[in-house]
């Protein structure tokens, strides 16, 4: 007779629900592939993060990828940002703290959930206006991470996590909370 085994069976849940399977997939293979050429990673990519851009701007953006993986421990919100600007004519906050963060697993992401729960909204008539704004609030972003990681609250967040997912324990501190802070649908 087959047994049940509530706890598994919910974890397991779970992480699907979160895309936690995805993400694995994408943090364990983005520096064991060229991704501006492999459509596999592409194709997860898009799906976890909902990149519902044209095939010309997916291009440039993963060609734009690639070439920040060399670069990885340099790479910031406002080098991805200026480039993806540059090549796309497009501002791209979301993509670009994306980016960075599938290359630097302790960034946040820019997600409008986290901005309306820290209150962040960017201001600005021109695109310059605007990304200067994103910028800003992206600093602002780290530093408010940075000073939340520290305290009871995130670490009994974080216990909370890894208690629930421990298969995922590996996850950032910082992607933990946006995952927290995401599902609280603020």
């Amino acid at each position: 007779m087959n047994k049940i085994n509530a706890k598994s069976t919910l974890e397991k849940v779970l992480a699907e629900s979160l895309g936690l399977p995805e993400y694995e997939y994408i943090m364990k293979n983005v520096h064991k592939t060229d991704v501006s050429r492999d459509e596999n990673f592409q194709r997860k990519f898009n799906h976890f993060y909902k990149v519902r851009r044209n095939e010309k701007w997916r291009k440039k953006y993963y060609e734009i990828f690639e070439k920040n993986k060399a670069r990885k421990d340099e790479v910031t919100f406002e080098n991805i940002l200026c480039n993806i600007y540059v090549f796309t004519d497009t501002t791209e906050a979301s993509f670009a703290s994306k980016m960075l963060a599938t290359l630097n697993p302790d960034k946040p992401i820019w997600d409008s959930r986290v901005l309306d729960f820290l209150g962040f909204k960017p201001i600005g008539k021109g695109d310059s206006d605007r990304q200067d704004s994103m910028i800003e609030i992206y600093r602002k972003m780290e530093d408010w991470y940075r000073k939340y990681l520290h305290t009871a609250e995130a670490e009994e967040n974080i216990r909370v996590f890894d208690e629930m997912l421990p298969e995922y324990a590996w996850i950032s501190d910082t992607k933990k909370i946006d995952y927290i802070i995401w599902g609280t649908g603020f």
